[in-house]
């Protein structure tokens, strides 16, 4: 279910169907997309209400269902990258295995297990470095513009 504008309740009306074809014309015509909306955007106008007034309606549907649609991409794109993160580690963890196997079939797996454990947590303090550094370098850069004016 759509969910709807603060300060919003349902209200059940009946349409003519004259007037549900031009509501949908109107809103076709101007790209508004949502019916609600450009129903109320055809009674302000009637009631002579201020532009602002008049277009609150068309700007919250028009923001909602881009935000939504912005928001569904992001997500799209976040399970992409874990999946392919998720195979890759697979594989290069496939690879040193196989490597520590032929070297040495005995000692193999605990070999594996203690590079896979040194390569996480060097990858952690990397990550975590680089994050602190960008953080510092935005603060400073933020600190000095700040000085200017």
């Amino acid at each position: 279910m759509p969910k709807r504008r603060m300060g919003t309740i349902p209200h059940r009306t009946m349409w003519t169907v004259d007037v549900m074809q031009a509501i949908e014309t109107y809103q076709v015509k101007h790209q508004i997309s949502s019916f609600s909306a450009a129903a109320e955007t055809l009674v302000r106008m009637g009631l002579a209400q201020s532009p602002a007034e008049i277009l609150t309606p068309i700007i919250v549907s028009t923001v909602r269902s881009e935000w939504t649609a912005g928001m569904e991409r992001i997500v799209r794109l976040l399970l992409y990258n874990i999946v392919e993160t998720g195979m890759a580690s697979r594989l290069a963890g496939a690879a040193v295995y196989h490597l520590y196997a032929q070297d040495d079939p005995h000692h193999g797996p605990h070999t594996y297990d203690r590079v896979k454990a040194q390569i996480r947590d060097d990858a952690y303090r990397t990550f975590s470095r680089a994050k602190i550094s960008a953080t510092m370098q935005e603060l400073a850069s933020l600190k000095r513009d700040l000085e200017e004016e």
